[in-house]
C-alpha cells in the first residue's frame, strides 16, 4: 500500500526528473571577462524583476542577491506540480583589486551587466636595500 502511495505521490517527478526542473538559484548563469582596465560580469537573470536585484561590494567580495516573492493570491486551483521558484539566493566573487566607487550596473531583459574598474596599479620604483 505504501509502495503504491508513494508513486502515486511521485507520479510527475517520475516523468520529468529535477534534473530538467527550472531552479533560479541553479541557473544564474554568469560570465565574467577580465581586460587591463576591468571585470565584466554579465549574469542571466530571467523572469526577475529589477528591484528584486541587490548588488553590493564590501571587503573585497562582490555579491549578487536576488530575493524574488511569491505574488500571493487567493486560489481555489489545485496545483499537482509547482515549479515556479520563489525565493532568496546569492553568488559571491572575490575581485580584491576593483575600484567600489566607479562599479556599475544595468539590467534589462532578464540580463544584468556589471563593470567592475580595477585600480590603478602605481608602479613602484624597485628600493634597493643596503645589506650591512
Amino acid at each position: 500500500m505504501f509502495d503504491l502511495i508513494s508513486r502515486k505521490r511521485n507520479f510527475i517527478s517520475d516523468i520529468i526528473p529535477d534534473s530538467l526542473v527550472f531552479s533560479l538559484e541553479k541557473n544564474m548563469r554568469i560570465n565574467i571577462k577580465e581586460n587591463e582596465q576591468n571585470y565584466e560580469f554579465e549574469v542571466e537573470l530571467p523572469g526577475v524583476k529589477r528591484e528584486d536585484i541587490t548588488v553590493t561590494y564590501s571587503d573585497d567580495i562582490l555579491t549578487i542577491s536576488v530575493n524574488k516573492q511569491e505574488e500571493v493570491k487567493e486560489e481555489t486551483t489545485k496545483y499537482i506540480r509547482k515549479e515556479r521558484k520563489f525565493g532568496s539566493f546569492s553568488r559571491s566573487f572575490s575581485l580584491p583589486d576593483v575600484n567600489s566607487e566607479l562599479i556599475t550596473a544595468n539590467y534589462q531583459n532578464g540580463l544584468l551587466k556589471i563593470i567592475a574598474p580595477k585600480k590603478e596599479k602605481l608602479e613602484k620604483p624597485m628600493k634597493v636595500i643596503n645589506i650591512e
